[in-house]
Order: structure tokens, then sequence, then C-alpha cells
């Protein structure tokens, strides 16, 4: 009888253990369609008012993501 030969295992693959690269950390996302004029545009000084205005630091040490969902 022929022996069982493992094929992926003498294939050279390396295995990745996804669970390894996944940043440990507190997730919050943002939401910038508030600041939109009308509902429809991105106005620059209104933007940056609230860019200066806002307290940032309630987003130190987070993983943050910034979406447009209006």
């Amino acid at each position: 009888m022929d022996e069982i030969v493992n094929k992926v295992a003498a294939s050279g693959l390396v295995t990745i253990d996804l669970e390894e690269l996944y940043p440990v950390g507190e997730r919050v996302s943002i939401d910038i369609a508030d600041q939109l004029w009308q509902g429809l545009a991105l106005r620059e000084k209104d933007f940056r008012t609230w860019i200066q205005s806002n307290d940032w630091s309630i987003y130190q040490g987070k993983h943050v993501a910034v979406f447009l969902f209006g």
C-alpha cells in the first residue's frame, strides 16, 4: 500500500492567523454627513471651523473610521 503524503504540508505554504494581525483596541466612527452644507457639499470654511471646535481627545488611542453616510 502507498504511503499517504500530505501535499499541503510539503508545499511550503505559510499559514497566517488573522487574529494575530487584528489590532486590539476600541473602535469608534465619525459620520461627517452632519457637516454637509444643505446635505450636498462640504464647505471648507465651515468644515475647518468644525474641525477646530471639536474635542478630538475623546478619540485618542482608539481606531477611528471616518465616513460619509447621508
